[in-house]
């Protein structure tokens, strides 16, 4: 794993969020597992010293970066750029199929949902904001994996639908930015070295 940066580049600490049971409600919080993997993201990233906490408004999201805004005593502010993409307005009858069926198709809608392309745009406009904001130093982003895998999916196509099955929960990746352009991506989150986190029965 490589040191933060200290040449005057930016720094992006993308952070999908840690496990949460899931039920047909973005408001889900993390589940007891969750809290746990979370105050071991605070651990991997605080050395790293982010000045500063964004996340999606969803609470699964804020609650996994809690722990480290806690830590370094800095803020977290809510972008609502950075929420999960909307797949339908309900729960659909085989959730892979029609994830992939999306990743396939960028044009591809479903009832009340979001195309990938328009996801996509969303986030990207986020992200576009945050480096109008900051130019240099390191920023932690509370996200989610398919909005996650979708801004990765802008700046590398070879952040496919593929590279969304791979993501674990938690994950993390750094961002490497120049110049407002990203110049370099890595994952941080070792699932091996992290194995023990979570395990134990949720409460």
């Amino acid at each position: 794993m490589t040191e933060p940066r200290g040449d005057g580049s930016l720094e992006i600490l993308m952070v999908r969020h840690a496990h949460a049971e899931w039920v047909p409600d973005e408001r889900r919080p993390l589940s007891p597992r969750g809290r746990r993997q979370a105050t071991a993201v605070a651990k991997l990233l605080a050395p790293r010293r982010p000045e500063v906490v964004y996340s999606s408004p969803y609470p699964r999201s804020v609650q996994t970066v809690e722990p480290l805004a806690e830590a370094l005593e800095v803020p977290i502010e809510l972008v609502e750029g950075l929420r999960e993409r909307t797949l339908a307005a309900g729960p659909v009858a085989d959730f892979e199929a029609a994830m992939r069926q999306s990743w396939d198709d960028f044009a591809c809608c479903f009832p009340g949902g979001e195309t990938s392309t328009a996801a996509q745009e969303r986030v990207w406009s986020a992200f576009q904001t945050l480096l109008d904001r900051h130019d240099r130093g390191v920023i932690a982003v509370g996200t989610h994996g398919n909005i996650l895998a979708l801004l990765l999916n802008r700046i590398d196509p070879a952040h496919d639908y593929e590279f969304w099955c791979s993501l674990s929960w938690p994950d993390v990746y750094a961002l490497s930015v120049e110049d407002g352009r990203v110049r370099e991506i890595e994952r941080l989150w070792d699932t091996t070295a992290m194995a023990e986190i979570g395990r134990g029965e949720d409460e």
